[in-house]
């Protein structure tokens, strides 16, 4: 029961593919054409012209789609069944059509204006006034000289923000009519030729283009008219036209960025690297900001410390020279005291004998069994030791001094060493406060190319393409033709162009030369003939005038009419 369950699966699996590839397949090629007429003072219309080209011929039923398509009615070389419009999409029904192999299906309907387009005409510097109607402008310019043409372009609203239409402007003129001399913009591509003059632009059309061409005005036609050409200006909204565009300036912009900076991925881990080293060196400098911070602060306490030393021993030195003067004082006055006492001792030894008769008779009797004379010298040499440790005394005191002065030295130097600490605590504060302002600036940085680093890792994974430029193609690529029934349908969008129509500009120069012919016959011969002569000759120089001019307009045609009725005229005459 399982293998017969298996080939029941196994049949209907192949009758499904059996139907799938049964079902006839055709392909379609379909062109668009959106022409946008114009004209300056009325706006601009906008005709859309659809071909379908199938390549099997046969019975087919369709639905073809449209976008930025306006609701109105429909045209076609073959009758539609219906069709439906909404929101700008159009989608146009045909039921049980045969069609031949090669043979166009074409359709037209009104379409919405895609591209906004004004254009400014100037003489001399003068802008002009121009009355435009039925394909034609005409303004009044006399003796012009120069012609400045500018076309302003701009996107319409319906095109989502983001894309990038590709944009070709062209110009054909007569170098004997007129001739450019000056352009706002080089064009991409210029070629010169005896009877005409071609330059093209290419641009990318996001926002709004100016571009504006100087003409030198070299000739009219008889009529005393400058004819400006207008220029040609197509748009495609092939997306893949824009998305092969993109691409190749996005392998451009990637492979001059490898040239310029080398690999990529290289280049962002080395300014990974970059970025950590800084952040390394931030840290170290911080830290080095908070040492010398650190020792601003030590060097602060000890100058304070020296400081409070300068004013103890100030203080010391201040005692001890009071105390060196009162020293110094009484070593004076004892000095004196022991001059004055060895003075009176010298004294009474010269009187010596006499005031020892004189103390025997008077029975006095001296202790120790000393004489006067030896109590004298007794006293005498103790006067003179003192005299000696006077002396000692003095040397310390003059000790004292110089220890005084280098006591005062030392707190001078102690102060000097206490302002310079101030000082370098100030010096190391300053260095402290440059060395944080460069650790911020180096952390800065950092994070400066870390935010790089993450803009370039967004633009490296990030979409390539903008979403409206994706919405847009999604919109244009819509435009499929759909079947109807069991039919399978391969739809191409081969093109999808938009042709600017600008009308042809007509500058009146100078009035017209006019030919004025005698309206009666003169009664004499000879009048005759020399009316005859006249007009051979204004007939002559008519005709190398309008030669002239009829190689520089290439032959047109009604100057050839001119001639020819100037010479039936003639034969007239000569007849009668």
């Amino acid at each position: 029961m399982a293998r017969i369950r298996w080939v029941l699966l196994l049949l209907i699996f192949l009758n499904l593919i059996a139907g799938a590839l049964a079902q006839p397949q055709v392909t379609v090629r379909k062109n668009i054409l959106r022409v946008q007429k114009v004209t300056p003072g009325h706006g601009s219309s906008t005709e859309v012209s659809v071909t379908l080209l199938f390549e099997s011929e046969g019975v087919y039923s369709f639905t073809d789609n449209l976008v930025f398509a306006e609701c109105g009615s429909v045209t076609s070389t073959a009758p539609a069944s219906g069709y439906f419009c909404r929101d700008g999409r159009l989608r146009v029904s045909w039921l049980n059509l045969s069609v031949s192999s090669g043979e166009p299906l074409k359709y037209t309907a009104p379409g919405v204006s895609l591209l906004e387009v004004s254009l400014v005409v100037s003489a001399e510097g003068q802008p002009l006034q121009l009355s435009c109607e039925a394909g034609y402008c005409r303004g009044v310019a006399p003796g012009v000289r120069e012609v400045n043409y500018t076309i302003i372009l701009s996107p319409s609203s319906v095109i989502p923000e983001g894309v990038q239409l590709p944009v070709s402007i062209s110009w054909s003129i007569d170098p004997a009519f007129l001739y450019p001399i000056a352009f706002s913009e080089n064009p991409q591509s210029l070629r010169e030729s005896g009877t005409e003059i071609s330059f093209q632009w290419s641009v990318f059309l996001s926002g709004t283009y100016k571009l504006s061409v100087v003409f030198e005005v070299r000739g009219e036609n008889p009529w005393g008219e400058v004819l400006v050409p207008a220029p040609t200006i197509t748009a495609s909204l092939d997306p893949r036209l824009q998305l092969s565009l993109i691409e190749r300036y996005r392998s451009l912009m990637a492979s001059f960025m490898e040239r310029s900076l080398g690999n990529l991925t290289e280049m962002r881990n080395n300014i990974t690297k970059l970025r950590d080293l800084l952040l390394n060196l931030s840290a170290q400098l911080e830290e080095q900001s908070a040492m010398l911070a650190s020792a601003a602060g030590a060097a602060d306490q000890a100058s304070d410390a020296i400081s409070v030393a300068v004013y103890q021993l100030s203080s010391a030195a201040q005692t001890i020279e009071s105390a060196e003067s009162a020293l110094k004082r009484g070593l004076e006055n004892a000095s004196n005291a022991l001059k004055l006492a060895r003075e009176l001792a010298q004294r009474a030894l010269e009187n010596a004998e006499e005031l020892e008769r004189e103390f025997s008779k008077l029975n006095i009797t001296w202790v120790g069994n000393y004489t006067f004379s030896e109590l004298v010298n007794q006293a005498k040499s103790t006067l003179t030791t003192m005299q000696s440790q006077l002396g000692s005394y003095e040397n310390l005191l003059a000790q004292y001094s110089i220890a005084k002065g280098s006591l005062y030295t030392g707190v001078n130097e102690l102060r000097v060493a206490a302002s310079q600490l101030r000082k370098l605590g100030n010096m190391l504060r300053e260095g402290s406060r440059g060395m944080a302002q460069l650790a911020k600036g180096f952390r800065e940085a950092a994070e400066l190319i870390d935010s790089t680093i993450l803009k370039l890792a967004s633009s490296l994974e990030a979409q390539p393409y903008p979403e409206g430029l994706l919405e847009f193609n999604r919109t244009i690529t819509s435009q499929v033709v759909e079947p109807i029934g069991e039919v399978s349908v391969k739809s191409e969008l081969m093109s999808d162009v938009v042709y600017v129509s600008l009308p042809l500009l007509k500058l009146k120069r100078s009035e017209p030369q006019a030919l004025t012919l005698p309206s009666y016959a003169a009664p004499r011969r000879s009048g005759l003939a020399l009316e005859l002569a006249a007009l051979l000759l204004v007939a002559a120089a008519t005709y190398a005038v309008l030669s002239k001019s009829n190689k520089r307009a290439r032959g047109s045609e009604q100057m050839l009419a001119e001639i020819r009725q100037l010479r039936e005229r003639l034969s007239r005459l000569e007849v009668e």
